[in-house]
């Protein structure tokens, strides 16, 4: 049995697309773990992010694929989270 470092790296073989999923992931954790310390239902979430309220709850229920990256990374700003790159 292989043991992999991530799921993503389980499910996804490219490199670049991997990467990717990685890092809208760790966004939408980041947005996700903002929501719940303002303790936001999915309607007010929303309308801090300039969303539908079903979107905010695709968000909660972390559907990291029903999102861009772009897309996260505009919401984590808008909610004046921080997101970091690193190359290794």
């Amino acid at each position: 049995m292989h043991s992999y470092d991530s799921v993503w790296d389980a499910i996804e073989d490219d490199p670049a697309e991997r990467a990717a999923l990685k890092a809208a992931s760790a966004t939408l954790g980041a947005i996700n773990a903002h929501i719940r310390r303002h303790q936001w239902d999915d309607g007010e979430a929303g309308a801090q992010l300039g969303i539908t309220r079903g979107r905010a709850r695709q968000l909660r229920e972390g559907a990291v694929d029903d999102f861009t990256l772009d897309e996260l990374m505009r919401m984590a700003g808008m909610l004046g989270i921080n997101i970091a790159v690193t190359a290794d």
